[in-house]
Protein backbone atom coordinates (compact mmCIF):
# COMPACT_ATOMS: atom_id res chain seq x y z
CA UNK A 1 0.00 0.00 0.00
CA UNK A 2 3.15 2.39 0.35
CA UNK A 3 4.54 1.70 -2.81
CA UNK A 4 1.59 2.61 -4.66
CA UNK A 5 0.96 5.82 -2.18
CA UNK A 6 4.09 6.63 -3.11
CA UNK A 7 4.11 6.03 -6.66
CA UNK A 8 0.75 8.07 -6.80
CA UNK A 9 3.05 11.09 -5.22
CA UNK A 10 5.61 11.10 -7.81
CA UNK A 11 6.37 13.86 -9.85
CA UNK A 12 6.99 12.31 -13.39
CA UNK A 13 10.40 13.75 -13.49
CA UNK A 14 13.29 12.25 -16.07
CA UNK A 15 15.18 15.23 -16.65
CA UNK A 16 18.55 15.04 -16.16
CA UNK A 17 21.96 17.08 -17.48
CA UNK A 18 23.35 15.02 -20.39
CA UNK A 19 25.95 17.83 -20.62
CA UNK A 20 27.32 17.13 -17.12
CA UNK A 21 28.66 13.96 -17.99
CA UNK A 22 32.38 13.10 -18.75
CA UNK A 23 34.67 10.49 -18.97
CA UNK A 24 37.34 9.81 -16.62
CA UNK A 25 41.17 10.41 -17.02
CA UNK A 26 40.42 12.28 -20.11
CA UNK A 27 39.59 9.71 -22.45
CA UNK A 28 36.60 10.04 -24.95
CA UNK A 29 33.33 9.69 -24.52
CA UNK A 30 30.72 9.54 -27.70
CA UNK A 31 27.25 10.00 -27.61
CA UNK A 32 25.17 7.34 -29.85
CA UNK A 33 21.59 8.10 -29.23
CA UNK A 34 18.67 7.49 -27.26
CA UNK A 35 17.99 3.89 -26.21
CA UNK A 36 14.16 4.28 -24.97
CA UNK A 37 12.35 7.35 -23.87
CA UNK A 38 8.62 7.82 -22.24
CA UNK A 39 7.69 10.23 -19.45
CA UNK A 40 9.15 7.23 -17.06
CA UNK A 41 12.41 6.51 -18.40
CA UNK A 42 15.06 8.20 -20.24
CA UNK A 43 18.33 5.97 -21.22
CA UNK A 44 20.66 6.98 -23.70
CA UNK A 45 23.55 5.08 -25.46
CA UNK A 46 27.29 6.06 -25.50
CA UNK A 47 30.58 4.67 -25.87
CA UNK A 48 33.22 5.50 -24.04
CA UNK A 49 37.22 4.75 -23.77
CA UNK A 50 38.32 2.61 -21.36
CA UNK A 51 41.61 1.16 -19.54
CA UNK A 52 41.87 -2.17 -21.76
CA UNK A 53 44.35 -2.13 -23.84
CA UNK A 54 42.51 -4.92 -26.26
CA UNK A 55 39.32 -4.02 -26.18
CA UNK A 56 39.13 -0.35 -25.34
CA UNK A 57 35.47 1.40 -25.73
CA UNK A 58 32.69 0.30 -23.51
CA UNK A 59 29.47 0.77 -24.40
CA UNK A 60 27.39 2.10 -21.80
CA UNK A 61 23.25 3.50 -21.02
CA UNK A 62 23.01 6.40 -18.99
CA UNK A 63 19.75 7.62 -18.07
CA UNK A 64 17.03 8.81 -15.59
CA UNK A 65 13.98 6.88 -13.93
CA UNK A 66 11.05 7.68 -12.11
CA UNK A 67 10.83 5.00 -10.12
CA UNK A 68 14.18 4.56 -8.80
CA UNK A 69 16.05 7.62 -6.20
CA UNK A 70 17.18 10.60 -7.11
CA UNK A 71 20.77 9.53 -7.87
CA UNK A 72 23.53 6.96 -7.12
CA UNK A 73 24.18 7.81 -3.86
CA UNK A 74 20.16 8.23 -2.75
CA UNK A 75 18.84 4.53 -2.57
CA UNK A 76 15.65 5.87 -0.75
CA UNK A 77 11.85 5.90 -2.30
CA UNK A 78 13.29 3.38 -4.93
CA UNK A 79 10.00 1.57 -6.67
CA UNK A 80 12.23 -0.57 -8.78
CA UNK A 81 15.73 -1.70 -8.47
CA UNK A 82 17.75 -0.52 -11.45
CA UNK A 83 21.01 -0.81 -12.26
CA UNK A 84 23.74 1.29 -11.26
CA UNK A 85 27.45 -0.01 -12.62
CA UNK A 86 30.12 0.89 -10.38
CA UNK A 87 33.52 1.30 -11.47
CA UNK A 88 31.91 2.66 -15.08
CA UNK A 89 34.58 5.08 -16.87
CA UNK A 90 31.72 7.59 -17.03
CA UNK A 91 31.91 10.63 -14.61
CA UNK A 92 27.75 11.12 -14.09
CA UNK A 93 28.33 13.40 -10.83
CA UNK A 94 25.59 16.16 -11.33
CA UNK A 95 23.84 15.08 -14.17
CA UNK A 96 20.87 13.27 -11.99
CA UNK A 97 21.55 10.12 -14.03
CA UNK A 98 20.19 7.10 -11.37
CA UNK A 99 20.34 4.84 -14.43
CA UNK A 100 24.11 3.53 -15.09
CA UNK A 101 24.59 0.04 -17.30
CA UNK A 102 27.81 -1.50 -19.17
CA UNK A 103 27.28 -3.61 -21.92
CA UNK A 104 30.26 -4.66 -23.74
CA UNK A 105 33.77 -4.00 -24.30
CA UNK A 106 34.55 -4.15 -28.05
CA UNK A 107 38.27 -2.83 -29.80
CA UNK A 108 36.71 0.18 -31.61
CA UNK A 109 33.86 2.86 -31.65
CA UNK A 110 33.02 1.10 -35.15
CA UNK A 111 32.32 -2.19 -33.31
CA UNK A 112 30.55 -0.05 -30.32
CA UNK A 113 27.78 1.69 -33.16
CA UNK A 114 27.63 -1.67 -35.07
CA UNK A 115 26.67 -3.21 -31.27
CA UNK A 116 24.57 -0.65 -30.55
CA UNK A 117 22.27 -0.91 -33.55
CA UNK A 118 21.90 -4.57 -33.60
CA UNK A 119 20.62 -3.58 -29.78
CA UNK A 120 18.52 -0.98 -30.65
CA UNK A 121 16.72 -2.92 -33.39
CA UNK A 122 15.72 -5.68 -31.09
CA UNK A 123 14.06 -2.92 -28.16
CA UNK A 124 10.87 -2.90 -28.92
CA UNK A 125 8.82 0.53 -28.85
CA UNK A 126 5.86 1.23 -26.41
CA UNK A 127 7.94 -1.46 -23.60
CA UNK A 128 10.61 -0.11 -21.14
CA UNK A 129 13.24 -3.06 -22.18
CA UNK A 130 13.83 -6.32 -24.44
CA UNK A 131 11.62 -9.31 -23.42
CA UNK A 132 14.56 -11.14 -22.60
CA UNK A 133 13.93 -13.56 -25.52
CA UNK A 134 16.56 -13.27 -27.26
CA UNK A 135 19.97 -15.11 -26.27
CA UNK A 136 22.09 -13.17 -29.06
CA UNK A 137 21.52 -10.42 -26.46
CA UNK A 138 23.09 -12.54 -23.31
CA UNK A 139 26.37 -11.93 -24.52
CA UNK A 140 25.73 -8.16 -24.35
CA UNK A 141 24.84 -7.98 -20.95
CA UNK A 142 21.39 -8.35 -21.07
CA UNK A 143 19.80 -10.77 -18.68
CA UNK A 144 17.76 -13.00 -20.09
CA UNK A 145 15.41 -13.50 -17.10
CA UNK A 146 15.03 -10.22 -16.24
CA UNK A 147 15.56 -8.56 -19.89
CA UNK A 148 16.90 -5.15 -20.38
CA UNK A 149 17.24 -3.29 -17.11
CA UNK A 150 15.45 -5.67 -14.92
CA UNK A 151 12.21 -5.28 -16.56
CA UNK A 152 9.89 -7.48 -17.45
Amino acid sequence: MGRILYFLKLQLDVSWEEEKLSAYRDKQLVRLGPLYQDEYLDVRLYAVENRRPKNRYTLVAIGRCTFRGSGYDDRRGDILELPYTYGCDVNCHGSRANIIQEFIHLPTIDDIKKFAEGLLSKVPRGEAGVSGDSQDLQAGGVHRDRGLFGLR
